[in-house]
């Protein structure tokens, strides 16, 4: 029986204990995967649209989106999520 070391009355992967490791354990995949998943999305959906200034999202695009994609070339685009990626396992 594991008990919670701040509070010995709380026993651990139990009642309310088991429903916030839950919780804990979906935030951390939701920031972790959600999030770089998301912004794959939104680029990937946009690509066009990126540096092609005679389109008329081109501007929008730029403004909602510029600092995930302009500091790297066209063909790089993605770059940003591999990036965020190597941040999250430690190797950048």
């Amino acid at each position: 029986m594991y008990l919670l070391q701040q509070d010995f009355n709380v026993v651990c992967y139990e009642g309310e204990h088991s429903v916030y490791l839950v919780l804990a354990v979906g935030c951390m995949l939701v920031y972790c995967f959600g999030i770089p998943s998301f912004v794959l999305m939104v680029l990937w959906r946009n690509r066009k649209h990126l540096w092609n200034v005679d389109s008329a999202k081109n501007m929008k695009i730029d403004y909602q989106y510029g600092g995930l994609y302009k500091q790297y070339e066209p063909k790089y685009w993605y770059f940003e999520v591999v990036r965020c990626c190597c941040l999250l396992v430690g190797r950048w």
